[in-house]
């Protein structure tokens, strides 16, 4: 009865791997929001305006 209770080692090494994938998408979703967070705290224009702006500067200069 202990060894069919017992979870073999592949199926728990396999879940270990999802635990790692699912912590490291929520690494990342987290990061990528708080850096927008920051960006928007630093200056009220939104992030994405700011390279065509600045684009559109160089080629005024050229």
């Amino acid at each position: 009865m202990d060894e069919n209770t017992s979870t073999p080692p592949a199926s728990q090494s396999g879940g270990n791997k999802n635990m790692m994938l699912i912590g490291l998408f929520v690494l990342i979703v987290v990061g990528v929001i708080g850096f927008i967070v920051l960006m928007g705290r630093r200056s009220a224009t939104p992030v994405i305006p700011k390279p065509l702006n600045h684009l559109q500067r160089l080629q005024k200069a050229q």
